[in-house]
């Protein structure tokens, strides 16, 4: 879907779920990803379908330390050296921290390219050493992406609420992760407050941020054994429709390129 607005974005995930995730974001001239959970050759892949090289990258900002949101940035980032932003507790997950590396506090603000584009981040409660999510605030549009978090907390909503278009997480339903193949352990660690938003929290939220004005909503980081697009997307269309909410909501895919456009 291409809404027709005065400037030219395009947002939305590369690819997304515990494979891997990357959030890409184009303004005018400037390129940022977030989060890089896979390696240079399917990056290089990713980013070719819209016309993009890793070397048109003006910034990496990582999310938290899991190696599905961090593993592939040093490759990525290593030969144009991109600067890297990322959570100072999380450095530990580098080989080494480069000096193309800038390691920030949990909450954090910085200029990107020369579009007038400004990062922010803030905190989401995941069990890792720190994990924030981003604003992505251009001269038109606010943009947030907010995964990997067990529970909504307040400063999550703030944070997100005034977003023209959101990415925030879908990563179970209930009963597939309880009759599910996993081991006791592993559920309570997802479905705990630090570990991952059930499809029932991640369409609340929805309808919060809609409710703020939000216009477009991309739900991700799915689980494969645990979810279904399916599921996700109409628990999600059920609990706007409850409230008599309209938005155009999408499902992150997980191998390829899910996006929101706009074209002056």
């Amino acid at each position: 879907m291409v809404l027709t607005l005065m400037h030219n974005l395009t947002f939305g995930t590369l690819y997304s779920g515990s494979s891997g995730n990357c959030v890409y974001i184009h303004y005018n001239n400037t390129r940022i990803l977030i989060d890089v959970g896979k390696g240079p050759r399917v990056m290089a892949r990713a980013l070719g379908e819209l016309d993009c090289t890793p070397a048109d990258i003006d910034a990496i900002f990582v999310t938290h330390e899991h190696g599905d949101h961090i593993g592939g940035v040093l490759q990525l980032a290593d030969k144009p050296q991109i600067p890297v932003h990322l959570p100072e507790k999380c450095a530990h997950r580098l080989e080494c921290v480069p000096s193309y590396a800038t390691l920030h506090s949990p909450h954090y603000e910085v200029e990107v390219g020369t579009d007038g584009v400004r990062v922010s981040s803030f905190c989401t409660p995941h069990d890792s050493n720190m994990s924030v999510g981003y604003i992505i605030e251009t001269p038109t549009v606010r943009l947030g992406v907010a995964t990997d978090f067990g529970h909504i907390t307040r400063e999550v909503v703030t944070a997100l609420a005034g977003c023209d278009s959101v990415i925030i997480e879908s990563n179970y339903d209930p009963h597939m992760l309880e009759t599910g193949r996993y081991p006791v352990f592993l559920k309570r660690r997802i479905a705990a407050d630090t570990g991952h938003l059930s499809n029932e929290m991640g369409a609340l939220l929805a309808t919060v941020l809609v409710n703020s004005g939000t216009q477009n909503v991309m739900l991700a980081h799915l689980s494969q054994d645990n979810n279904t697009p399916t599921r996700a997307l109409e628990c999600t269309l059920e609990e706007l429709a409850k409230r008599n909410l309209r938005a155009n909501v999408k499902v992150a895919a997980r191998h390829t390129p899910t996006l929101f456009g706009w074209e002056a």
